[in-house]
């Protein structure tokens, strides 16, 4: 049963947000459907960008010349490429974000630091002179 105020509505916490359906009313109704949208949206790019990531490591593995410094370095480049983009195509945008999210729970601190560090370096960048 929902918590109520005291005036007989439901109390706005019990609310799932913008991404679910509200427990009261339509407030985010049709914004709930523009960002389902979107985020369909975002996830075919991501897709459509890991295809894009296999072809360059594709074209790179045709290309690289077939001994040498170069070679190696094309064929881990490649390598990466092709690996990443077969990520990509397979998790999506959402896959990605839950592996960051499990990534950042086992290695709590050194992401607390990451953050802070990452902070500290836009804040010196975006200081006005």
């Amino acid at each position: 049963m929902a918590a109520s105020n005291g005036r007989n509505n439901p109390d706005p916490r019990d609310s799932d947000g913008p991404l679910n359906e509200p427990a009261y009313g339509s407030k985010w109704g049709g914004h709930t459907k523009r960002l389902g949208g979107l985020l369909e949206k975002a996830e075919q790019a991501t897709k459509s960008v890991g295809v894009g990531m296999e072809s360059i490591g594709s074209a790179i593995h045709e290309h690289e010349p077939s001994a040498g410094v170069l070679h190696d370095v094309g064929e881990a480049v490649a390598a990466k490429l092709e690996d990443a983009g077969r990520y990509l195509e397979t998790h999506g945008l959402s896959g990605a974000g839950e592996d960051l999210t499990n990534l950042i729970r086992r290695n709590p601190i050194p992401s607390l630091l990451l953050g802070i560090g990452v902070g500290v370096l836009l804040a010196h960048l975006l200081r006005r002179p």
